[in-house]
């Protein structure tokens, strides 16, 4: 037993699950309440399993039957309870860190790193916010981990068989996020360039089985129409392709960038004065910091600058999806100083990427295979910041290959990475606590009442989950858009909402306040408000 957690693999990974279990000192997972797009597929797999009837929602994007296959059998075991499946995604999350904490100590042996990076992964406030959701972004990083997992061993060991496996999980993970299929592309081309390690016969029956297993799983799908059709929502006007490129390139390497903050930071404290010295990464620092600096005094933006689950009010959907006028976490100044900071940790990343030059003859070649076939749907699609979580452990193998730290170096790293803690606990379980009482506020009016769901607006996931049937049949049946002075969820989706009460962040003309309740935590925003129209309207 001993000798057993002397492996630096296993002992570090018993420090991450002791952190992990210790987060719930500070935040609780429990809560029945629907949060940002979990609510859709809860809804359908929640209708299957009362009615025995699998109905297919066509706001649904993503392929997210595994979730629901599990999140099913969770609901026939316990019960449906949004807290139960809140549950089996934080111990998904956990399953990511391990399998990273073990796939980063495959391709090195620099423990110490390692474990940096891989709590880097966990505190990034976007990893962090979405391991308390049903959402499919955790679940489908999992999988993605693991056939990450398995390809390396195939190629850094010369272990065919492992292929298969790595592709198998690629096709598990297309039917948790279409996404996750790209990386068995990545490892089918890169296999190409290791025909002398793997030969061409292994490596088709390899990529063959599961694509053939793929293609009768669509093919069913499609022809039971079952396959989610809300992807076109995602669609870019090609009159505005080029600029939309330009714009995700940029935000690509700043997200990127922010993720990486803790190891630049800690990168400048080791050998400070040879840095001094070395012009091509200075360049590259000062160039992306002065393009951020141009963007920010000359188009008014900065980060966060996908506000999906970092926002400037803190972390989760807020502005986009509950009424009412919001004040800024952060003052300007300091979102600048923020954003100036990542420009210049992805000016590193730059720099560090660069001294590889030949990533193809290493297994990194698959990692920047897949990092460039990953690109293209981010690049060329509507997207948001939670579409960077691969990205992050593609960057996170890169850093720790590169890597090396001194004592003022790695304390650097950790005092950063506390931060990001603070940020992402103290956000997060504000976000829990502001949608409990936004529910409760809408619940209580409802039970009260006794009026339909539809005459209330509690934001964009109450909303789905109690009133999106009705609001689906309201606009087969001819009724036209929502009010167009209306939140973007009432003008698109629940046409048929009569906004009589409102759950908001702030008082709205021209309803009367009808409660008030206090959000527990740091946030300016803690307050929330039952709104209730005026008998003049």
């Amino acid at each position: 037993m001993k000798n057993f957690l002397k492996r630096p693999a296993i002992y570090y990974s018993l420090i991450i699950i002791i952190l992990f279990l210790g987060q719930f000192l500070f935040i609780s997972p429990i809560g029945e309440f629907a949060l940002n797009d979990d609510w859709v597929h809860t809804e359908i797999m929640k209708h299957w399993v009362d009615s025995g009837e699998f109905r297919m929602s066509t706001y649904a994007g993503p392929t997210f039957y595994v979730p629901i296959l599990y999140g099913a059998a969770l609901t026939k075991i316990f019960g449906f309870s949004f807290s139960i499946l809140r549950i089996s995604t934080l111990i998904l999350a956990l399953g990511t860190l391990l399998t990273f904490n073990f796939l980063l100590y495959k391709l090195n042996h620099k423990p110490h790193i390692n474990l940096l990076i891989v709590l880097a992964l966990w505190f990034n406030p976007i990893f962090y916010n979405l391991s308390f959701t049903f959402m499919t972004d955790i679940p489908a990083l999992f999988l993605f981990v693991v056939s990450l997992y398995f390809y390396s061993i195939a190629f850094t060991e010369k272990k065919p068989l492992y292929i298969l496996g790595g592709s198998l999980f690629s096709i598990i993970g297309f039917y948790t996020r279409q996404t996750n299929i790209l990386l068995m592309v990545a490892a089918g081309i890169y296999s190409l360039t290791q025909l002398k390690n793997i030969p061409l016969k292994h490596s088709l029956w390899s990529f063959g089985i599961p694509s053939i297993l793929w293609l009768i799983i669509y093919i069913f799908l499609d022809n039971n129409n079952l396959l989610p059709q809300g992807s076109s929502y995602h669609t870019v006007a090609s009159s505005e392709m080029l600029k939309h490129i330009l714009w995700w390139i940029w935000y690509s390497l700043i997200y990127l960038g922010f993720f990486s903050i803790p190891f630049a930071m800690g990168y400048a404290f080791k050998r400070t004065k040879s840095h001094f010295k070395n012009w091509k990464l200075l360049l590259t620092i000062f160039t992306t910091v002065i393009i951020a600096i141009v963007i920010r005094q000359m188009l008014k933006t900065q980060f966060p600058y996908v506000m999906n689950i970092i926002t400037q009010y803190g972390l989760g959907g807020v502005e986009y999806t509950l009424n009412g006028i919001l004040k800024s976490i952060f003052s300007s100044k300091i979102w600048g100083i923020i954003t100036l900071t990542c420009a210049a940790s992805g000016g590193w990343l730059l720099y560090i990427m660069g001294k590889n030059k030949q990533p193809n003859q290493k297994i990194q070649g698959l990692f920047y295979v897949f990092g460039f076939i990953y690109l293209i749907p981010i690049l060329i699609f509507q997207s948001f910041d939670r579409y960077y979580l691969p990205l992050f452990i593609i960057m996170g193998i890169i850093i720790a290959q590169y890597l090396t730290f001194k004592k003022i170096s790695a304390l650097v790293a950790i005092a950063i990475l506390i931060g990001f803690a603070f940020f992402s606990i103290n956000q997060t379980a504000f976000y829990l606590n502001w949608n409990k009482t936004r529910w409760k506020l809408a619940n209580n009016i409802l039970y009260e009442t006794r009026i339909e769901p539809y005459h209330i607006d509690a934001g964009y996931e109450w909303n789905g989950w109690h009133t999106y049937w009705s609001a689906y049949e309201a606009q087969q049946n001819g009724t036209p858009h929502g009010a167009w002075n209306g939140p973007w969820w009432i003008r698109n989706i629940f046409v048929n909402n009569t906004q009589n009460y409102i759950v908001s962040f702030s008082p709205l003309e021209p309803y009367k306040i009808k409660e008030t309740k206090k959000i527990p935590g740091w946030n300016p925003n803690n307050t929330l408000y039952l709104l209730e129209k005026t008998e003049e309207n």
